[in-house]
């Protein structure tokens, strides 16, 4: 009975090392008295990371004193081909002005680009380590002068949202 037990617990443990839920959060403000969208999106830190070993074949060793020179390089690319926005049919280049990773295997990355003052709508595409995981989920929050919420997903990566009126 004690072996069936402590096999019961190692199994339990074991189980528990990896997670079933794969979100990333995106707070989105479209701040128009400045033309500018800031982005600021929350990962699990090692999903993140087998995302960019499964893309480009490097382990980034994100947070620690052995990361990898060109990170922001690297996120900035990925984030480029895989998080858009678009407006009045052109889209809206993104720079990455920082991270942040946490000993909880939190990631934020804030990331800003310049927008018209004339928009619209604003169409997003969002495939953000739907690569790696195919039950990944993309939430993202709009605020500003668009106010709506979204969920991406591997069935739904594109979202247009229009300005309220």
């Amino acid at each position: 009975m004690f072996i069936h037990f402590t096999n019961t617990i190692i199994l339990f443990f074991a189980l528990n090392l990896t997670h079933n839920h794969y979100v990333s959060i995106a707070n989105v403000n479209l701040n128009n008295k400045l033309n500018k969208i800031e982005i600021s999106i929350e990962f699990t830190a090692h999903d993140f990371e087998k995302q960019i070993s499964d893309d480009y074949n490097l382990n980034l060793n994100l947070g620690n004193s052995k990361e990898i020179a060109n990170t922001n390089s690297i996120i900035e690319n990925y984030i480029s081909k895989n998080l858009t926005f678009q407006t009045n049919k052109k889209t809206i280049e993104l720079k990455l002005i920082g991270k942040e990773v946490n000993n909880d295997e939190t990631m934020f990355l804030y990331l800003e680009g310049t927008i018209p003052k004339n928009i619209k709508e604003l169409r997003v595409v969002n495939t953000l380590l739907i690569g790696s995981f195919v039950q990944q989920q993309n939430i993202l929050h709009l605020d500003g002068i668009i106010k709506e919420s979204f969920t991406f997903s591997n069935k739904n990566k594109t979202k247009t949202f229009f300005l309220e009126k």
